[in-house]
C-alpha cells in the first residue's frame, strides 16, 4: 500500500503498521493501482489514414477482475486487425521494419495471439476485449497471472499502404504488468 498511489483515480487508504510501512484496508476490493504498471514504447509508423495507430487499454490491468479490453485507434475504417503478445522487446523496444511499420514485439521468444481478429470502426478504431482465463492468455507460456509483464502490439491492414503483399502496418507498443 502506497498513500500517494491511486486505486482506478482514488488514494489508498491505508493502515499504519507496527514498526512501520502501510496495510491497504482496500486490498480484498481493489487490487493497487501500484503493482499495475502500463508504459509505451516503440514509434508508430503512419498509414493511409494519418500518422499510425496508437495502443491503449481500457478496464484495469486486474487478473482477479479480468476486464481488460485492447484498444489502438488511427487505422483505416473497415479493416482487421491481430493483437499479439510477448515477454520481449525487438532491438531494445525499437522494433525492427516489418510491412510498412516496426515490429516491437516478440524477438526469439514466443508470441502469442490475442484470440480472434479486432475490426477497425468507422473512426478508426479497434477495441479487443480479452479473457484472461482463456486460451494462451490462461495457461501455458502466455499466461497472464499476477505479477505477469508481457509487451503488447496491434498487425493491421492497410491495403493502400503499400505492395501486394506489404500491405499491412502495427501500432505502438506498450507492456504491461498485471497485479493481482
Amino acid at each position: 500500500c502506497d498513500p500517494d498511489c491511486n486505486d482506478n483515480g482514488t488514494s489508498d487508504v491505508c493502515d499504519t503498521l507496527p514498526g512501520g510501512g502501510y496495510s491497504d484496508v482496500n486490498s480484498n476490493q481493489i487490487p493497487d493501482e501500484c503493482e499495475c504498471l502500463a508504459s509505451w514504447f516503440c514509434s508508430t509508423s503512419p498509414n493511409s489514414a494519418g500518422p499510425g495507430m496508437l495502443i491503449n487499454y481500457e478496464g484495469t490491468l486486474s487478473v482477479g477482475l479480468n476486464n481488460l479490453t485492447l484498444t489502438a485507434c488511427g487505422g483505416i475504417p473497415g479493416q482487421p486487425g491481430l493483437f499479439y503478445y510477448g515477454s520481449t522487446q525487438i532491438n531494445g523496444g525499437n522494433g525492427v521494419p516489418f510491412g510498412q511499420g516496426r515490429r516491437c514485439v516478440g524477438g526469439g521468444q514466443p508470441i502469442f495471439r490475442v484470440e480472434g481478429p479486432a475490426f477497425t470502426d468507422s473512426a478508426g478504431c479497434a477495441s479487443k476485449p480479452v479473457d484472461l482465463t482463456y486460451g494462451s492468455m490462461g495457461s501455458g507460456l502466455g499466461a497472464v497471472l499476477p505479477g505477469s509483464v508481457f509487451n503488447f502490439q496491434l498487425w493491421y491492414r492497410d491495403p493502400s499502404g503499400g505492395p501486394p503483399g506489404l500491405n499491412f502496418n502495427l501500432s505502438d507498443a506498450m507492456e504491461l504488468t498485471f497485479c493481482p
